[in-house]
């Protein structure tokens, strides 16, 4: 069972990727919505193949960096698949309360000529995001280094607060940031970089909340629809500074 299970989400995966990759063919771009996060490594690494020289900005509580010796299907390793079985060149991670979490250290002793964990893959732990988020022009500074590269955006929702986020995400952390960060954190995103695409995982509409936090939800799909909407693909694909890569 669990043989047949790998290949069914291999196969999902597959077809994502399909799909994400014949979107991004049309001009059409893309908010993809979860869900687990592993989504994320087949809809980025369309991405990749498609304009070579992208960044993935992680918003997350969690690393997500975890080791194995093959593709992993979890929500726990979407950022160490991309970076070991892809060319992404830049990934930046935001809100980590796992920035130690001895579980990363296989990750970070393999050597994958990337320069990691070196200034292509960043990490930026809660207070040092909340530090960047209380100075704009620092924040606006350290986005500025990744230039005119394609970017992705993906928001695992525990990156907010228990207060902000209460039981509707898969592992929630007491600590986080509020709405108001993350939306002040996405409109200076955008304002610095050139944006493709983004995804929202880790949502579970079902579990009880102690506030109203669909409204929450609800402003986030509209504030990132209406900034991805004022976006142009063609540009940023003749601005990339490396062309596409092939299958």
């Amino acid at each position: 069972m669990r043989i047949l299970y790998m290949l069914t989400v291999r196969v999902i995966f597959s077809d994502l990727k399909t799909t994400v990759s014949k979107a991004i063919s049309s001009n059409t771009k893309l908010l993809i919505i979860g869900g687990d996060h592993s989504v994320t490594f087949p809809s980025v690494d369309a991405y990749v193949k498609h304009f070579g020289n992208v960044c993935l900005i992680h918003l997350d509580a969690h690393s997500d960096r975890f080791y194995l010796n093959q593709v992993c299907y979890s929500h726990a390793a979407t950022i160490g698949n991309l970076i070991k079985y892809t060319k992404i060149k830049n990934v930046f991670s935001f809100g980590l309360r796992t920035y130690a979490d001895s579980r990363t250290n296989a990750l970070i002793r393999t050597d994958y000529g990337k320069g990691y964990p070196g200034s292509n893959f960043r990490i930026f732990n809660l207070h040092k995001t909340r530090k960047l988020l209380n100075s704009e022009k620092l924040f606006r500074e350290q986005l500025s280094v990744i230039g005119n590269r394609p970017t992705y955006i993906t928001i695992d929702l525990d990156v907010l607060s228990a207060n902000a986020i209460g039981r509707r995400t898969s592992t929630p952390a007491a600590e986080g940031l509020e709405w108001y960060e993350l939306f002040e954190f996405i409109r200076i995103a955008f304002d610095e970089l050139m944006v493709v695409a983004c995804d929202i995982v880790e949502y579970n509409e079902e579990t009880p909340a102690n506030r109203n936090i669909g409204d929450s939800i609800n402003a986030l799909l509209l504030l990132l629809i209406d900034r991805l909407s004022k976006t142009t693909i063609l540009n940023i694909q003749a601005k990339s500074n490396h062309g596409g890569e092939e299958d």
